[in-house]
């Protein structure tokens, strides 16, 4: 295919984004509570103060018993116990000397009581510090808080956590609000790590720029700059499809570097249509997943707000390419 022309130089999105972000370092960590940090890249290592659980509990209900004392036990030869073994409830700490549950139904109700079934040490028990261990990290520093990370923090005790989260100021773009809180950006009024602004009509648009134009569909009309001070500004697209397209492409790789993470990982998936795209563009792939688990395109570049209400990821055609064929395998991120 024959490369698109523009009246002027379009930049690649390599490198606008390694211009635009050149020296970003991350903000400054704040603390709140884990289910306030979802979305959010953890600042330091979150540590147990202690053993989670403290003691060895009972994942079911049955009969704590020490498991050396039931060896060889079976309903053919039961094992005499001197004292008849605790029942005990799912959950409840096992009594001391104890490292395993017998199953109910595995104790005679005869006038000396008998164990008919061998248990293993450690069956149906938790140990001591399974879930978690004093001074161990539970989670990474620059790992992205995920809602099922906040539920297991809030189970094992942890109350507070370390976080970077990037003050986004949107002049005239409101509508990115979503998209800016799913990345872990916090929207924020005045000073900002990052300003989202409409086209050529932004707040303050006579900072130094880094790329004006990319050579991104969508997106080719998008001025990347930096304000004196350091913070980055984006002006995207005027048409609000296209400026959600180019956020895309952009604010991953801004507000990752902001908060000290990395963009969300690729997973390979398999087209169930071809793509055709547009050499000396990188365009933007929407994909909806089948039944059968392959990914059908929507859109390449030229999108519309119903193409993303459909789809379920995106991934970027670099632009030596030509297109994939059905079948091929193509790098994508779930869509936010």
């Amino acid at each position: 295919m024959t490369p698109t022309r523009s009246p002027k130089p379009l930049v690649p999105l390599a490198v606008a984004l390694a211009r635009w972000l050149d020296g970003v370092r991350p903000v400054a960590p704040i603390a709140c509570a884990p289910e306030d940090a979802i979305g959010a890249v953890l600042a330091q290592d979150v540590v147990a103060r202690g053993d989670v659980p403290a003691t060895a509990l009972a994942r079911r209900a049955g009969f704590a018993v020490a498991a050396a004392d039931t060896i060889g036990a079976s309903p053919y030869a039961p094992a005499a116990c001197a004292m008849p073994p605790a029942r005990i409830a799912a959950g409840a700490a096992l009594p001391p000397g104890c490292d395993a549950i017998l199953p109910e139904g595995a104790l005679s109700e005869g006038p000396i009581a008998e164990l008919m079934a061998e248990v293993a040490p450690g069956t149906d028990v938790r140990r001591a510090g399974e879930d978690a261990r004093a001074g161990v990290p539970i989670l990474r520093a620059g790992h992205r808080l995920r809602a099922s990370d906040a539920t297991v923090l809030a189970v094992l005790g942890v109350e507070t956590v370390a976080v970077r989260r990037p003050r986004v100021r949107l002049d005239g773009v409101a509508t990115m609000a979503p998209l800016v809180a799913s990345l872990g950006g916090e929207v924020a009024e005045g000073e900002a790590d990052l300003v989202l602004a409409r086209g050529g009509d932004a707040h303050g648009g006579g900072e130094p720029v880094v790329a004006d134009g990319l050579a991104l569909r969508p997106g080719e009309t998008a001025r990347l700059a930096r304000e004196a001070r350091g913070a980055l500004v984006a002006h995207l697209p005027a048409l609000e499809s296209d400026a959600l397209g180019a956020a895309l492409a952009l604010l991953p790789h801004a507000l990752a570097d902001l908060a000290g993470g990395a963009p969300a990982a690729t997973t390979p998936v398999r087209l169930a249509a071809p793509v055709t795209s547009t050499v000396g563009l990188a365009e933007i792939v929407l994909l909806v997943r089948e039944a059968d688990g392959r990914f059908v395109p929507l859109a390449v570049g030229d999108l519309g707000l119903a193409a993303f209400a459909r789809a379920d990821a995106w991934a970027l055609v670099p632009p030596e390419a030509e297109g994939y064929a059905d079948g091929a395998i193509l790098d994508a991120r779930p869509l936010p």
